[in-house]
């Protein structure tokens, strides 16, 4: 978090523990980038990052009509980041959809 803090100039991370997702999560001022760390050895994400190394491994789109959208697909979960709704959806990977701003 440091190193990409530096290399961008932002300011210090807004801290958030998700269990659901399984991570600890960062969000460095008004940047796109949430950084995630595992909350424990038998997350999904300590899987990821043992097979992919550090890399996304998520995304997040806005949409329009966030119930309908829900509706299309399996949500698998629902969450808060940041004070913001967020569904995750099964589409082979992990894909969350928040409402539109």
């Amino acid at each position: 978090m440091k190193r990409y803090r530096e290399a961008f100039g932002l300011p210090e991370a807004l801290k958030q523990v998700d269990t659901e997702f399984g991570a600890q999560l960062a969000m460095l001022g008004g940047s796109p980038v949430v950084l995630a760390a595992p909350l424990n050895a038998d997350s999904w994400l300590t899987g990821r990052l043992e097979r992919f190394g550090e890399a996304p491994c998520a995304f997040i789109l806005a949409a329009a009509d966030m119930n309908k959208d829900m509706k299309k697909w399996k949500t698998v979960s629902k969450t808060r980041w940041f004070g913001v709704e967020t569904a995750w959806l099964d589409v082979g990977w992990r894909l969350g959809i928040e409402p539109a701003r």
